[in-house]
């Protein structure tokens, strides 16, 4: 099925290509005419595994929050340990596992104020006191040999200083009040040793200086947003980040107040709303951006370099996949089934033939376009298409989505009606039997559109008459407008633009279209990246 969450076509590979390096038992590594997924069952029923991890050897290491335990899977074998906490039942909620540099596993436990370790050499287990805080999310400083971490519940974030296998409190912060305050959440660390902290439910990302927790820098995301997993992407300058309240993910430009959000596809559960709710995100080696689809029971994969999102099906029904982790040398994803009560792993380089395409043409009425969508099958299943309209921005600015089935591909078109000023992103993506793909256009409305929109309103409320009374306004103020356009095209967009870079410039002047209709009104459809 192609999904239009704006965009266009999908062009996938067929089956072919080599694996990766040193890949893990049962990880499909490229294009196949299997699932790329493989799930491995959990032999407890309830164990609700959550946090997730690989060590050196490959071995992964994952949380059973309902048995109140750590468990070891090797994947060369298939053989499974467990180690119960030494503490009485009480439902751990275990979001993340590290090891550090001398081999130690950390890991928090958010129903409790304390930081745990484990010694996976002799099993022993060491907590260490975090005082008022609930450690969620932790991020490993080496360097400084620092474990930060993140307190949703109180609104703070803090570090333990790490020295021979032990923990001590370094210093805590608190962002605001506890909730329903700032919900602090995902965090990450730079090479200097500053922290960026999201604050999902005041809908902004923070820099704080490493050394005195002061902030640095705010970054302030639409309205309803609710950043939550963070990834630092240093060699492009950017910030990654899921949009769980929007079903977005994106990234906040680390020298610039730029913001630039893509839409996932969506998924609707009975006929109800449509979100897939991204969650964490990971970092790759080769640089590309890892995240879960919690909701949509997916796995995405986002290149940066050519704007291509592929999005994996769980073959577990509803597994809810709450958290996930890369393990670059082995080109494994791993993730937990909270639900499904199960390990699952992608390989890093699964359907990497596949892509989106789009060829632009004039539509045939007001201020739209139209794309024409053409794909190839994969493993022998053509897609179908359906549309639905998902573009970031304000919530509805006034996009409608129509597909028309043609010989040959299919005719999807977009009218932007009453979307106001600013820039939008839009996806088109194909679903196939075992995954999605999905391209990005980054849609412009520039102010004159504003105009167009009202007119559009007018006309329809009151009447051909006033509607032409409005239009001999406008044109009589034709030649003011005219003098004032070049001016109109700096004013601030609801999005902020993409960074300037060379590669950044270049590739928006991709497939570039903009209009007039009626005169002065202006829309442009570009490829985002």
């Amino acid at each position: 099925m192609v999904a239009l969450y704006l965009g266009s076509p999908l062009t996938a590979a067929s089956a072919g290509g080599s694996g990766a390096p040193n890949a893990a038992p049962g990880i499909a590594a490229g294009p196949g005419t299997g699932n790329p997924v493989t799930t491995v069952a959990i032999n407890a029923t309830t164990a609700y595994p959550l946090g997730v991890t690989t060590d050196a050897s490959g071995n992964v290491w994952f949380a059973e929050d309902n048995l109140d335990s750590l468990a070891e899977y090797l994947p060369s074998n298939g053989t499974l340990r467990t180690f119960a906490l030494p503490t009485p039942h009480h439902l751990m909620w275990v979001w993340y596992m590290v090891f550090d540099a001398g081999g130690n596993l950390w890991f928090s436990d958010e129903s409790q104020q304390l930081l745990w370790r484990f010694d996976p050499v002799s099993g022993a287990f060491a907590n260490y006191t975090a005082g008022t805080a609930h450690p969620m999310v932790l991020r490993y400083d080496q360097p400084r040999s620092r474990m930060w971490f993140t307190s949703l519940i109180t609104g703070q974030v803090g570090y333990f200083n790490l020295s021979g296998g032990r923990a001590a409190i370094g210093a805590i912060a608190n962002l605001s009040a506890p909730i329903p305050g700032p919900g602090v959440s995902g965090i990450a660390v730079d090479a200097a040793g500053d922290v960026y902290v999201a604050e999902s439910f005041q809908a902004k990302i923070v820099e704080l200086a490493g050394s005195t927790l002061s902030v640095i820098k705010t970054w302030s995301l639409p309205a309803g947003s609710q950043p939550v997993g963070l990834a630092l992407d240093s060699e492009r300058e950017r910030l990654w980040f899921t949009d769980h309240g929007s079903s977005f993910f994106g990234y906040v430009g680390l020298n610039s107040s730029a913001v630039v959000e893509y839409p996932t596809s969506l998924y609707s559960a009975g006929g109800g709303y449509s979100v897939s709710l991204p969650y964490w995100i990971v970092l790759s080696s080769s640089g590309d951006i890892w995240f879960n689809e919690h909701f949509a029971n997916r796995i995405g994969r986002f290149d940066p370099a050519t704007s291509q999102l592929t999005e994996f099906e769980i073959p577990t029904n509803n597994s809810s996949p709450l958290m996930l982790s890369v393990d670059d040398q082995r080109g494994a994803v791993w993730f937990t089934e909270f639900a499904g009560n199960a390990l699952g792993v992608v390989g890093e380089n699964s359907m990497l033939g596949a892509s989106v395409n789009n060829s632009l043409s004039r539509g045939t009425a007001g201020p739209s376009l139209s794309l024409t969508s053409t794909s190839s099958p994969v493993a022998g299943s053509p897609p179908t298409v359906s549309a639905t309209t998902q573009i970031t921005g304000a919530p509805q600015p006034g996009f409608e989505v129509t597909v028309t089935p043609q010989a040959g591909g299919n005719q999807i078109t977009l009218t932007a009606y009453r979307a106001g000023p600013g820039n939008y992103s839009a996806a088109v993506c194909y679903r196939y039997e075992y995954f999605g793909q999905c391209g990005y256009l980054e849609v412009t409305v520039p102010p004159t559109a504003s105009v167009l929109s009202l007119l559009y309103l007018i006309y329809a409320a009151v009447g051909l008459a006033v509607a032409a009374l409005v239009l001999v306004l406008l044109r009589g103020s034709r030649k003011d407008r005219v003098r004032r356009a070049a001016p109109r095209e700096r004013l601030a967009s609801t999005r902020p633009p993409t960074p300037a870079t060379t590669a950044d410039t270049a590739a928006s002047e991709i497939n570039s279209h903009s209009w007039d209709d009626p005169p002065d009104a202006t829309v442009s459809f570009k490829i985002a990246e």
